[in-house]
């Protein structure tokens, strides 16, 4: 696989994780529910999707190690919430807003564990810091895990971006893979259930 290939196919999955984090958090009626659907197949993009009550509805390509790209600096920002400085604490929002590659390689020289630290708390089976932020490489269902994990953690607010400038909620398009629904109780995801 060329370089330019596995770029975009970690852009691909980046861009994807963070519209569905965003839809998840966002957009979704509290009535239903957002569902991987199981012929979702395809070589570039994976989707996951942890639904607050632990259910996991996943891509057949979901755990697959892939380039995190920017993705790592969701890790890298958790930790330094906790572990960093009052000033790196206030660096965090600006790094993920306009993805700031200075900021992060700071951050990751003074706080080379994080990255693998969070991975390690938070059981992200495919994550790895690989010796530098940049060289992270996550899967679809880590990234998906671990947001559900921390969305209602006080200390990680900075890490998510519920407004555009105006201050009004917006709403986006979902992923072709997903599909919206309303559950059936005691609903089986035979595809892709984990814990």
């Amino acid at each position: 696989m060329t370089s330019a290939r596995v770029l975009n196919s970690g852009i691909a999955a980046a861009v994807v994780a963070m519209a569905l984090l965003a839809l998840m958090f966002v957009a979704a009626p509290a009535a239903h529910a957002y569902h991987v659907d199981p012929s979702y197949n395809r070589e570039r993009t994976a989707l996951a999707v942890v639904h607050p009550d632990g259910r996991v509805s996943i891509s057949p390509t979901a755990e697959e190690q892939r380039p995190a790209l920017s993705l790592s600096k969701l890790y890298l920002g958790y930790y330094v919430l906790y572990h960093g400085t009052a000033k790196e604490k206030g660096e965090i929002k600006e790094m993920l807003t306009t993805s700031d590659d200075a900021i992060a390689t700071r951050l990751d020289a003074k706080y080379p564990e994080g990255i693998d630290k969070v991975a390690k708390d938070f059981d992200l089976d495919q994550t790895k810091r690989n010796g530098y932020w940049g060289k992270t490489q996550t899967s679809a269902r880590d990234v998906a895990t671990f947001i559900a994990a921390i969305v209602w953690d006080p200390r990680a607010k900075p890490l998510f971006r519920r407004h555009g400038a105006t201050g009004r909620s917006r709403r986006r398009r979902v992923h072709p893979g997903i599909r919206h629904r309303t559950p059936r109780p005691r609903e089986k995801f035979e595809d892709g259930v984990g814990g």
